[in-house]
């Protein structure tokens, strides 16, 4: 099965070449194959496969809309749509044998809300296209119409439906080439090999148990015991608080989980069932990490979903010296700007640094727990929207000092060419990007708002008003160094 085994890894790899977020299930619950674009994606895609089913029939040609975090979505404006699929001659199932599903993304923004009603549009499971019918236009319209809706809704949904369509075509032509078996018995074996491969990778961390414990400056603390167990590693969350601002699933505290795992491993390996099933996590039932509608999500989802992803690495680090490495990644800091003149949108995201290990320095200005789409060039902001980028570049010095440096921030002065409206924000422990071994730390974020020559530190969360001529400077977080220097 081994040549198999790398057959299937091949194949699917060569199939889903440069798709960001994409899914293929097997309708007897077996996650196939997986990219992922946010860490979040590891645990809600299979999440919404593995339920929407027990509730929509999804025939082979079916497609199914969703965005609702409860039913395994992400944050509002990134969309899930799935498709039925049957690649089998001889399936004689009641509904598609497997499912294809990718995520896409719509107008991002930065949304401070106290529940999930109040941050966009949500869409549960909604069927949108059937074999026989073709496309529910009038239900499409009736979404994107919504005054919720983002309002490019319409584009990037059209979008999406041509790309999954196009990738279902290619998935279908590829398996003819290379005439890879997909029969559910011959997908089991890969399963079973791909596990063996993580269980393998398991054995050579070196203790069994580790235990730690960490408190937020905005209120939340939670306790992790991790128990290298004989084939998963086991992650027991204990004494975690509720919290006012932080709101996860299970399912998106499971791909933090699996990223942090998945970030020590120095060769590839597929994302399916077979890894999956050697991550095991036990969560309270009232607390932030395991919240239930309509508790928002926003800001767990894009910002509290990286600081469990950093938590959890440390622990892991602590069962094997060689995973060890100072704190980084963040600091991530957003900014959303609605002008009120021209009714134009811009948001932007900018990265931290990484924190340096005792082999490598950290890298500058980089987001290791997801994997962003090309995003706009200085000169097509400018074109766009009332700003002038007036300069970016690395933050110099922010990263801590050590044998190995820490990754450097970044820094880019925003000038508004017409008043208004600003919300930003940085994810927020309440200390600088730790050092190790007597590394020192790296700087925190700032946001510093300039005008008329008057310089104003900011809070590292706010919404406030500019006008034509205030420049608003973001400076992201370094990462730790290792070692001292």
């Amino acid at each position: 099965m081994k040549n198999q085994y790398f057959e299937y890894q091949d194949f699917f790899e060569e199939v889903f070449y440069n798709c960001p977020s994409v899914i293929l299930f097997h309708h007897s619950g077996i996650t196939l194959h997986m990219e992922q674009e946010r860490i979040t994606d590891l645990g809600t895609l299979p999440k919404a496969c593995y339920e929407i089913p027990k509730y929509f029939p999804i025939d082979d040609g079916s497609m199914i809309l969703l965005n609702d975090p409860y039913s395994g979505g992400g944050i509002l404006s990134n969309f899930t749509l799935l498709l039925g699929v049957n690649l089998n001659k001889d399936y004689k199932g009641k509904s598609a044998e497997f499912l294809l599903g990718i995520k896409f993304i719509v107008r991002p923004s930065l949304v401070f809300a106290d529940n999930l009603e109040n941050e966009g549009l949500k869409v549960p499971p909604t069927p949108i296209f059937d074999k026989k019918n073709g496309k529910n236009q009038a239900l499409i319209e009736a979404i994107c119409s919504h005054p919720s809706a983002p309002g490019d809704l319409k584009f990037h949904l059209e979008k999406a439906i041509e790309e999954i369509s196009s990738l279902k075509e290619k998935l279908e032509t590829s398996i003819n080439i290379w005439k890879i078996p997909m029969d559910q018995k011959s997908l089991e074996k890969y399963i079973h090999h791909s596990n063996e491969r993580m269980i393998d990778f398991l054995t050579q961390i070196r203790l069994a148990k580790a235990k730690y414990k960490e408190q937020w400056i905005t209120g939340e603390s939670l306790g992790l015991s991790l128990e290298k167990q004989e084939k998963k590693l086991f992650f027991d969350f204990f004494e975690v608080s509720k919290s006012e601002k932080y709101h996860l699933t299970q399912a998106a505290v499971f791909g933090a989980c699996f990223a942090s795992v998945l970030n020590l491993l120095e060769t590839k390996i597929p994302i399916n069932t077979g890894t999956m099933d050697c991550i095991e996590l036990k969560i309270p039932k009232d607390c932030f990490l395991n919240s239930s509608y309509p508790a928002p999500v926003y800001l767990g989802f894009t910002e509290a979903s990286g600081l469990i992803a950093n938590f959890t690495a440390k622990l892991v680090a602590k069962l094997n010296k060689e995973y060890q490495s100072a704190e980084g990644n963040i600091g991530t800091c957003s900014l959303d700007v609605s002008f009120e003149k021209s009714n134009l949108h811009f948001f932007d995201r900018l990265q931290s640094g990484l924190g340096a290990s005792a082999q490598n320095d950290g890298v500058s200005a980089v987001d290791k727990w997801s994997h962003d789409v090309l995003k706009a060039s200085i000169e097509e902001i400018e074109k766009r929207f009332p700003l002038h980028i007036r300069s970016t570049s690395i933050r110099p010095g922010s990263g801590g000092n050590g044998t190995h440096q820490g990754g450097n921030g970044m820094i880019r002065s925003y000038i508004f060419k017409e008043s208004a409206k600003i919300k930003w924000f940085s994810a927020m422990t309440g200390h600088s990007p730790d050092g190790f071994m007597g590394g020192s730390s790296g700087l925190g974020p700032q946001f510093l708002l300039v005008r008329d020559s008057d310089k104003k530190r900011l809070e590292l969360m706010g919404e406030m008003q500019v006008e034509a001529g205030d420049r608003l400077d973001i400076l992201t977080a370094g990462g730790g160094g290792f070692g001292e220097d």
